[in-house]
């Protein structure tokens, strides 16, 4: 059979338009496993922060400032690998330190402020909110602004302090 070179031509031009149709949605698809694995990495990293700020604060540190929230602030920003460290990107009221302590009358958590709240026995919450994360094709991605935001909290109860003095909030 003998194959004329007219056809010859159109046979290699529709080898590579097949291959164009292949290649671009393959690649769509490997984009977007790369970026929901990057958005999941992020969102484990904070809740992984917000984890070590909240096992920190169960130990009555106070850190160099003498201030337990501070200490508790600067724990959850050093084990962010990195995603947190620009305190003006994102500020301490992003990071947030709420203490509850028991009503034994109806057996609730109620909110503590003040002196005395981080004390032995009252939970401690830690938590991340707010932090927006870019993907890298925005446009097909929900979010405000093609962004996602990104929350993590961890909780738990307060160790006695040493002493029976607790550290400054």
């Amino acid at each position: 059979m003998v194959i004329f070179p007219k056809k010859r031509r159109r046979q290699k031009g529709q080898a590579a338009i097949e291959t164009v149709l292949v290649i671009v949605p393959l690649f769509m698809v490997l984009l977007g496993i790369l970026d929901f694995s990057v958005a999941i990495f992020v969102m484990d990293t904070m809740e992984y922060a917000a984890r070590q700020g909240v096992r920190f604060a169960v130990l009555q540190q106070a850190g160099s400032t003498g201030h337990q929230d501070d200490a508790i602030r600067m724990a959850v920003r050093n084990n962010s690998l990195g995603f947190l460290s620009n305190a003006s990107a994102v500020p301490d009221s992003q990071l947030t330190i709420n203490y509850y302590s028991l009503d034994p009358a109806t057996n609730t958590w109620v909110s503590s402020t003040g002196a005395g709240s981080n004390a032995g026995g009252n939970l401690v919450k830690v938590g991340v909110s707010g932090f927006s994360w870019a993907w890298m094709i925005p446009s097909w991605r929900p979010g405000t602004n093609g962004q996602l935001s990104i929350s993590a909290a961890a909780a738990d109860i307060m160790q006695t302090c040493a002493g029976f003095v607790c550290p400054a909030r």
